[in-house]
């Protein structure tokens, strides 16, 4: 009789104690949620809304770009940095989403041309890449970190902005979504 009552008590810290674990756990998760809402507000929290700030260059293949006026659907305007390890990630869907929709890569903080350039070669990307060794169109898009994704639409309005490593369907959707 005494080992039946004990079972039973057991049985019952048992589910209680799972109980208990369910809750911290969702706590947790809730607090791991506001704090990446919280980053992610701050990373953006300079970024333009509306018109798209002018982009004028020639990438590194020498075809010419310039934003929004070159605009026939929504693009995606993508900073990165060859020193990125986050960038790396997410480079082969950014190639993969360039076969579908225009894509332009802003090589930032990432040295000189040559040092782009060979970078560019190296990883095998397939994207056109624009240089901005100085740093002023990360400053007109107001990036603060790498990756950064702005879609814009084909009337030039910045539509969606991504910080940090962003899904290649995540972008592929916001991507058709500004297309319509």
């Amino acid at each position: 009789m005494q080992k039946r009552h004990m079972r039973k008590f057991t049985i019952k810290k048992l589910i209680k104690s799972r109980r208990k674990l369910a809750k911290e756990i969702l706590i947790n998760l809730a607090i791991i949620f506001i704090f990446y809402y919280m980053v992610q507000t701050y990373y953006q929290w300079d970024t333009p809304h509306g018109q798209a700030p002018g982009i004028q260059g020639v990438h590194l293949d020498q075809t010419p770009i310039n934003i929004p006026h070159d605009l026939d659907q929504a693009t995606l305007v993508h900073f990165w940095a060859t020193w990125c390890g986050v960038c790396r990630l997410e480079q082969n869907s950014i190639d993969r989403i360039s076969d579908d929709y225009p894509v332009i890569a802003i090589a930032s903080q990432s040295g000189s041309y040559q040092t782009v350039k060979n970078a560019v070669t190296e990883r095998k990307i397939r994207v056109p890449v624009l240089v901005d060794e100085t740093g002023i169109l990360a400053k007109q898009y107001g990036v603060k970190a790498f990756p950064s994704s702005f879609i814009v639409d084909k009337e030039g309005q910045i539509r969606f902005t991504e910080v940090g490593y962003s899904t290649e369907w995540g972008l592929r959707f916001r991507l058709w979504w500004s297309n319509l």
